[in-house]
């Protein structure tokens, strides 16, 4: 078992405190040149072709591309934005009230034993952007207000924008919102990691599965 760290953003980080978010995609890289089926369960590899051997100049070498945030029973520990209250705790940005406090941390900084988030995977494959499903879509934090309509961002300052008559409209409006303008359109292949949610720091997680085993 593995951990590895993983960056969320403030209004996916509520969707994992609510628990309705249970999934993430995150992009391939690099793209692959091919993706093959390994023939159960009609899972897919993703394949880059390399450099031939020296005494093999007119080879083609197929590599896989391993995903880098785990496999099923690996561990994720969250970073989001952060900041020391200067009293030894932390305090959340997602979450917690933080006007006070002059130095915000950025995910990328959060150590390991600030992380409050810890996501057990529990399913790794791989799939173009735009073949996410509706169940897939609410799975990824999106969610349905009252009027039926749909949206991942419950803090947005102007919700509209990011609002759609399906979760995976929704979902999709809130891809280009994080990646920018055309990365839905480019419909890259993308890890889609189902996992599940532990609300507690990486290392207590560990420590309980190892007193389970």
């Amino acid at each position: 078992m593995k951990a590895r760290p993983i960056l969320f953003s403030a209004p996916m980080v509520r969707a994992l405190l609510a628990g309705t978010k249970t999934q993430t995609r995150r992009v391939v890289k690099p793209q692959p040149d091919s993706v093959k089926a390994l023939g159960r369960d009609d899972a897919l590899v993703p394949y880059r072709v390399a450099a031939p051997p020296a005494d093999m100049p007119s080879a083609r070498m197929e590599v896989p591309i391993l995903c880098p945030y785990g496999q099923p029973g690996d561990l994720l520990y969250v970073r989001e934005t952060w900041a020391a209250d200067g009293q030894g705790g932390v305090r959340y940005y997602a979450t917690d009230d933080v006007h006070d406090l002059r130095r915000k941390r950025v995910s990328i900084h959060m150590p390991r034993w600030a992380s409050r988030l810890t996501l057990e995977i529990t399913d790794v494959r791989v799939e173009r952007l735009q073949d996410i499903s509706e169940a897939d879509a609410l799975a990824e934090g999106i969610q349905r207000w009252p009027d039926g309509r749909f949206a991942g961002d419950d803090h947005d300052p102007d919700p509209n924008r990011l609002a759609a008559t399906s979760a995976v409209g929704a979902y999709s409006l809130l891809w280009t919102h994080i990646n920018g303008p055309g990365s839905w359109d480019a419909n890259p292949f993308v890890w889609a990691v189902s996992f599940r949610v532990h609300r507690t720091n990486v290392d207590q997680v560990l420590t309980h599965l190892g007193a389970a085993a």
